[in-house]
């Protein structure tokens, strides 16, 4: 029961949102120039996941940790 309650107040949090609209977009952003040898489809969108993880998880890490833990 305590855990709902505490899921509901963080999905009331706009910056929970927000997170979640511009962190793909971001990445997206900054991964669209990278191009892959042979124009794979998967191996593009792989990479597309791997830039995504190393330049935004430290940086949603800080900013959602308010919510998470306060």
């Amino acid at each position: 029961m305590l855990l709902i309650n505490e899921l509901r107040y963080v999905l009331r949090q706009p910056l929970l949102w927000l997170c979640f609209v511009t962190a793909p977009l971001f990445a997206f952003t900054l991964s669209s120039g990278l191009a892959v040898e042979g124009s794979d489809a998967i191996n593009q969108f792989k990479l597309h996941l791997v830039a995504l993880q190393m330049i935004q998880l430290a940086l949603l890490t800080g900013a959602l940790a308010p919510t998470f833990f306060t």
